[in-house]
């Protein structure tokens, strides 16, 4: 039974080899193009196994004769040569990866204001009382930037690579609920209400300090996304069909409140489409009153004729 084992060690790995060999033609391309680094991964660990084996053998035995026989090993050269095949063989991005350390944001008011106050007039506050604390701090300031026109506190996101700039960032603390507020408004409402992935894609470019998960309940508790969201995945939506021109017409009134200082005032647009022709009007507004869109769609039903549907 011994004598079994032993020989099904040392010959699976090589019927494990001649067996994708052999399989090889069946299914043409090889299914990746480090298969021969793994079959030799297998061979090597294989010999070294039993080279390892062997060397414990000896060793033992020598100890079981002569306990007090003092044995030292060096290096076995399986160690090198597995070390420069480690480094020949396997792909470069493994052995280059980085962990990236994420800084620490202030979250309060007097962390905000020490970091701030350090970054300006290079004092520190009382806390920091120590040779050890003001090592510490000092090494934690260094990402960061006090911007003395905008009063920002920047943080130096390291560049990728020697070609490239660093990034610099506004710190965005968790006490400054305002100020989130007013970011999450600009990136999801003002950019036409994107899903919470691309809106925290787009915070992330220019900001730190919010959270996917944070952005995420924003946009999941946004009105108008809730209310889209319903339309969308409501299943029992009737079919609008018309038989003609003008026979029915579609309104509806965009919301461009956000850019009527560009706009010369203008803050909406009425749109109108014939369900039949497709043809679209587009009627800029200053406002959205009762008499101003009655005045345009008689404009219009004047012109055109009045729809049988509307």
């Amino acid at each position: 039974m011994l004598g079994f084992a032993l020989w099904c060690s040392y010959c699976f790995p090589v019927f494990c080899v001649v067996s994708v060999g052999c399989l090889r033609p069946l299914y043409g391309r090889r299914p990746c193009q480090n298969q021969d680094t793994r079959i030799s991964i297998v061979l090597y660990s294989h010999h070294v196994r039993h080279d390892f084996y062997a060397l414990n053998t000896n060793i033992n035995t020598a100890r079981q004769t002569n306990p007090n026989t003092n044995i030292t090993t060096t290096p076995d050269k399986h160690a090198t040569q597995f070390s420069t095949f480690h480094s020949k063989n396997f792909p470069t991005e493994f052995s280059s990866l980085k962990m990236v350390k994420l800084p620490k944001i202030p979250n309060t008011p007097e962390d905000f204001n020490d970091v701030s106050s350090y970054l300006r007039s290079g004092t520190f506050a009382a806390k920091y009382d120590t040779p050890t604390k003001r090592a510490n701090f000092q090494r934690r300031c260094k990402n960061f930037l006090y911007d003395r026109q905008k009063g920002h506190l920047l943080y130096i996101q390291p560049p990728k690579d020697e070609n490239s700039r660093p990034i610099f960032k506004r710190v965005v603390p968790a006490y400054d609920t305002e100020l989130r507020a007013a970011l999450f408004e600009k990136f999801h409402v003002g950019t036409a209400h994107f899903e919470y992935h691309k809106t925290y894609t787009m915070l992330f470019e220019q900001h730190i300090g919010i959270t996917q998960d944070e952005v995420k309940k924003y946009v999941r508790n946004c009105s108008t996304c809730i209310r889209n969201t319903s339309i969308k995945e409501k299943a029992d939506l009737t079919p609008v069909v018309a038989n003609g021109p003008l026979e029915h017409v579609q309104v509806d009134l965009v919301d461009f409140l956000s850019f009527a200082e560009y706009n010369d005032g203008y803050s909406y647009i009425l749109t109108m489409i014939d369900v039949f022709s497709r043809y679209v009007w587009a009627i800029p507004l200053q406002d959205k009153e009762g008499s101003t869109i009655h005045r345009e769609l008689v404009k219009v039903f004047m012109s055109f004729g009045p729809p049988s549907k509307l």
